[in-house]
């Protein structure tokens, strides 16, 4: 039904230098240097280049000084996010309950698949809705990008057992209800400068 693990973490967002070093990669527990927004950083060799009277653009156009930059360590790690169930106030992740978070941020209403059963039972219905399955949620270009992709390996592959098995297509057993959706996709601009 749903993992029930305590947390979930996740790999560390990668982090890319702004400096002069050219969009190198900064490494794990690396001290680093970063604007307010934390959207442009910079790694410990390239902030010692930077002058302190010098303007330094950022990705949105504004600029900043050296002195307004913050000293962080590139040590985060990512914990999947909860969601409380609004009748037995028990905390799953938003991932396994299917609940998106970005969409729902304000007064959405969320009932675990515990209660959703125990409301069925208590009312007595024949027929309980299923929950929601990635076929139930909304597709955009990406996921119908992907599921083509991968009905045409699937439809190659089933051609491929029938020859070798010296069989009809209609006979090979074929994988049915799969469906691809894309749970998160965050837009984001990242300008890139002409190197120095």
């Amino acid at each position: 039904m749903l993992c029930s693990q305590d947390r979930l973490q996740l790999e560390g967002t990668v982090l890319y230098c702004n400096g002069f070093c050219g969009m190198q990669r900064i490494r794990r527990n690396a001290t680093y240097y970063t604007d307010v927004s934390k959207q442009n950083h910079w790694c410990g060799q390239c902030y010692v280049k930077l002058n302190d009277s010098d303007p330094i653009l950022l990705d949105d156009g504004n600029s900043i000084t050296k002195t307004a930059l913050q000293k962080t360590k590139n040590d985060a790690l990512a914990e999947e996010a909860w969601v409380q169930c609004d009748d037995c106030s028990g905390w799953v992740h938003q991932i396994c309950a299917l609940f998106n978070g970005r969409e729902n941020r304000n007064a959405a209403k969320y009932t675990c698949p515990r209660c959703h059963l125990k409301h069925a039972k208590e009312r007595k219905d024949k027929f309980v809705a299923p929950f929601k399955t990635a076929k139930d949620l909304q597709s955009c270009s990406l996921s119908k990008a992907l599921e083509a992709d991968l009905q045409g390996s699937l439809q190659k592959q089933y051609e491929k057992t029938a020859l070798e098995l010296g069989r009809s297509l209609s006979s090979i057993e074929k994988a049915s209800g799969l469906h691809i959706r894309v749970v998160s996709n965050v837009k984001k601009k990242h300008a890139v400068r002409d190197e120095v």
